[in-house]
């Protein structure tokens, strides 16, 4: 056992004194009368308080003339509202000290604010105006267009571009997830003022949406305060959702040639659904998995099989993934895909130690603690679980309640999970082969030629 192994259940000691001495609170949750999810996390450690508005729109409800839209409307609602211009959005919150943000994810959208306490009613009616007032000024428009595509130019620079456009493309086909979140350059010097307001109204309502504050406050005056700024907004009428296809079926294998120094090969799993039963266990089995030194994927390195390995979680409100890329040399057939993705149902799994499988626990629960434990992070990485959970359960993914999963795992529920995941007969295979980058010889130079003087 290695030293990390030894230490971190000392560290786990010690950052568990420190979160039942800060309270852990339980989350206090509330719907309006408009549909907008509440969620207030009393955290009493620092005097600050950080808000999220989390909007549950995103690449799902794009198609190929609309893709990128989500991303516009983020970076447009910084703009101007029917009361405030972009420059006094500015100011406001520069004379609070406060940072604002946000991101786009495929399923949902998040708006942050966070500034000291004393000014949470002022950061609140701002935010407030910002997501669900604004006036989207048409002026404003060209310019947060040529920023999108100045991004957009920076994304297709990159060596990975292609390679993760092609498995998006294919792992997702036939769905709006394997659309760039981003759009592209036809859609967004396509789309117009009109289309986004539209889209605007019909997906940022309240009911559509969930508002987690965290920090310290007191929690009858903030939800008289939540009420009196958002209580009066217009429930909208939601458009039903795409039906969505089933992505996996017998011999889903594709092959594409690709940028790169090397070749892969991605093998996609099913995995547990974020919100499910067993998304828990699922965590241990990707710390397992990814542990250069321990994970059964170590195998194919040692037998030559692959050059290395890596995993990658993807999760939305249709699917949950799970990756596994593998690096090779040179060009990579269809058959020897194949025999590799085949090669994950032959691995051993039978040898996690039991005092391994509490070092994964006490790494997830010490991050767990940490991520609670800065106000300014607990949107970001729950933002999701709020988009996609359902309302009723909400308390279950914060403090000590999101912890005691965790505690209640073993080695053998470990196992068990890694043979489900690992196991799957039909999973879709890409092949991402590098391109050849031979050049013919150069012509032979006559003795001398080129030479310095």
């Amino acid at each position: 056992m290695n030293t990390l192994t030894r230490s971190l259940p000392l560290l786990l000691a010690g950052l568990a004194a420190t979160w039942v001495s800060a309270g852990a609170a339980e989350p206090v949750c509330r719907r309006l009368d408009n549909g907008l999810e509440v969620v207030l996390l009393k955290d009493d450690t620092n005097p600050a308080i950080a808000s999220f508005v989390v909007v549950k729109a995103g690449l799902r409800g794009e198609n190929a003339s609309s893709c990128g839209i989500s991303h516009m409307l983020e970076h447009l609602l910084f703009n101007g509202t029917a009361t405030r211009t972009q420059e006094q959005i500015y100011e406001e919150a520069d004379l609070m000290g406060a940072y604002h943000n946000a991101f786009t994810r495929d399923d949902y959208t998040c708006y942050m604010m966070l500034a000291a306490r004393e000014h949470f009613p002022k950061m609140l009616n701002l935010q407030a105006d910002m997501v669900f007032r604004s006036i989207l000024p048409v002026e404003k428009l060209e310019k947060e267009r040529g920023i999108v595509l100045e991004e957009l130019a920076r994304d297709r620079a990159s060596p990975r571009f292609a390679a993760e456009r092609a498995l998006a493309g294919h792992v997702f086909k036939g769905t709006p997830y394997a659309l760039p979140a981003l759009g592209n350059e036809a859609s967004i010097a396509a789309m117009t003022r009109g289309l986004i307001l539209r889209y605007y109204r019909t997906y940022y309502v309240p009911n559509n949406a969930v508002l987690l504050v965290v920090g310290d406050f007191e929690v009858v005056p903030t939800l008289a305060l939540v009420e009196r700024e958002l209580g009066a907004l217009p429930r909208g009428e939601l458009p039903a959702g795409p039906v969505m296809p089933p992505l996996f079926g017998p011999d889903r294998l594709a092959a594409f040639e690709v940028d790169g120094a090397a070749s892969q090969v991605v093998v996609t799993l099913p995995a547990p659904a974020l919100t499910g039963s067993t998304w828990t266990a699922f965590r241990l089995v990707r710390r397992w998995l990814e542990d250069e030194e321990l994970s059964p994927l170590a195998a194919l390195v040692r037998d030559g099989a692959v050059k290395g390995f890596r995993g990658d979680t993807l999760t939305n409100r249709d699917y949950s993934l799970y990756q596994i890329t593998f690096e090779l040399t040179g060009p990579v057939p269809a058959e020897q895909a194949r025999a590799l993705a085949g090669k994950l149902r032959a691995l051993p799994l039978d040898n996690l130690p039991e005092p391994v499988a509490r070092a994964y626990i006490t790494q997830e629960t010490v991050g767990e603690i940490y991520d609670m434990e800065n106000i300014h992070y607990v949107g970001m990485w729950k933002g999701q679980i709020l988009a996609l959970a359902d309302p009723a359960r909400y308390a279950e993914y914060f403090g000590d309640r999101a912890i005691a999963p965790l505690a209640r795992l073993d080695a053998a529920a470990v196992r068990a999970e890694a043979v489900r995941l690992l196991g799957y007969p039909d999973p879709i295979i890409t092949v991402l082969n590098a391109k050849s980058t031979d050049k013919p010889p150069a012509p032979a130079m006559p003795p001398g030629a080129g030479m310095p003087r």
